[in-house]
């Protein structure tokens, strides 16, 4: 059913190439300009159907014990699957769908100096299992130990929102994790932070690292390339299809080595290097525009524009006729 109602939709508005891909595969929305039509004899059949299958509930409530429900089991199963059948015939499939990228708050956070940047790691996720902030840590830990006199100084800053018992149970575990990595003093929980706070610190940090896998779209992602950090997202989902050109605006990563061994690339300390990850940062500011809330809202209208005009032009002809 889920499929059936994407696709009596005239529009289908979604946040990412990624999510575009998994819409219009399993709402099955097809390349083509027509809109759903939902043919009235389909109704009229839905509603007969709803009505035996309400009578045969009925009836199986009122069998006596030990009385067979098999024939009452057979007319759902033949009801249902006349529905289906029924759906299937007379449903046209829906446009695909389009990608209107969400508006990300890239105007407050792209004045911030790329030079003089502290040699901090900021990771802004909410501390859900989904985020998973113990790939953060191991890729932390790995890229410390790779060279620890080059690295002693380097922060890890996990700022997040805890929503309930279980998002602290979570903290808590994450911060045990820290001590058995050996890298318990160089990673800073901050928890429901005010946003003036954490928009200091995005602006501060030289480095923002994300790892959840297959996230739709990555609005701080975006935000975080906005703020003139470079930026590790995984690889896969939005960051991958939509936001990141990998050693370019930012970097990809999915395994603990190679998180690390980007960070290492990162912070190594010599000019060349410096002159690289100010150049990805400026790129990755740049490429952050695209995802602006201005051009949300163009793309949005334009999206928006020609079903609203098909409906002027209906409501039109039906007072003309009136």
């Amino acid at each position: 059913m889920y499929g059936y109602a994407g696709r009596v939709s005239s529009l289908t508005l979604v946040n990412s190439r990624w999510t575009k891909n998994h819409i219009d595969n399993v709402w099955g929305l097809q390349k083509n300009d027509q809109s759903v039509v939902v043919n009235k004899e389909l109704i009229r059949k839905t509603e007969e159907h709803r009505s035996m299958e309400q009578y045969s509930r009925k009836r199986s409530a009122s069998l006596a014990p030990g009385q067979t429900t098999t024939t009452t089991t057979t007319t759902t199963t033949k009801i249902q699957t006349k529905v289906g059948a029924d759906l299937t015939k007379h449903v046209r499939q829906s446009p695909e769908s389009v990608v209107v990228f969400p508006p990300c708050n890239t105007d407050d956070l792209d004045s911030f100096p790329l030079s003089g940047r502290l040699r901090r790691i900021i990771s802004i996720a909410q501390f859900r299992p989904e985020k998973d902030h113990p790939l953060q840590l191991r890729a932390f830990a790995a890229f410390k130990k790779s060279n620890e006199k080059m690295f002693a100084d380097v922060v890890l800053q996990l700022v997040g929102g805890v929503r309930d018992a279980g998002d602290q149970a979570r903290v808590d575990a994450l911060r045990q994790l820290a001590i058995e990595l050996g890298v318990a003093k160089s990673v800073e929980f901050h928890e429901n932070l005010p946003y003036p706070i954490l928009r200091k610190l995005l602006g501060q940090a030289t480095c923002s690292l994300h790892t959840m896998w297959n996230e739709h779209f990555g609005i701080v992602v975006v935000e975080s390339m906005a703020a003139g950090c470079v930026t590790i997202a995984h690889r896969s989902g939005g960051p991958l299809s939509d936001i990141i050109k990998h050693g370019v605006s930012g970097f990809l990563a999915s395994t603990d080595k190679e998180y690390a061994d980007v960070l290492i690339s990162i912070f190594t300390t010599d000019a060349s290097t410096r002159a690289n990850v100010e150049a990805i940062a400026k790129k990755g500011r740049i490429e952050s525009g695209r995802f602006s809330e201005e051009v949300f809202k163009t793309e949005f209208s334009t999206s928006f524009a020609p079903l609203l005009e098909q409906s002027f032009a209906s409501n039109a002809a039906k007072m003309k006729m009136n």
